[in-house]
Parts: C-alpha cells; structure tokens; sequence
C-alpha cells in the first residue's frame, strides 16, 4: 500500500513536514491521500512529520432582523 485515501472525500489530511536544516522550514501539504513513500523519505532525513484530519468546513447564513 502506497497511500491512504479518505474515503467519502469530504475529509482531507494536513501534513506537516518540519525540516531539518538551518531555518528550520516547516511545509505544510494538504490532501485527501497520504503520500507514504514521500513520509518515508523525510522521515529517512531525520524531518519530524505531524499528520491530521481536516474535515470539510460548511457555513450556514445568518439573516439579522
């Protein structure tokens, strides 16, 4: 297995990939797979990840009287 997909795509991931170089950059992707290889090569460069979920936001309108 190469990913992992959210299944009833109104969900989707944050990945966080914080590097390890001087300025220590912090990249954040958002998707509805994961991406396990591309974890894999960052995590083999010594780079902390953070993955969450992130669900669709909805906004409903308030009329004001």
């Amino acid at each position: 297995m190469n990913s992992l997909k959210v299944k009833d795509g109104k969900q989707s991931f944050q990945v966080f990939f914080l590097k390890n170089d001087r300025y220590q950059r912090v990249i954040v992707n958002e998707a509805e797979e994961l991406d396990l290889p591309e974890i894999k090569k960052h995590l083999a460069r010594g780079e902390s990840i953070f993955i969450t979920s992130r669900e669709e936001q909805k906004f409903e309108t308030i009329s004001s009287r």
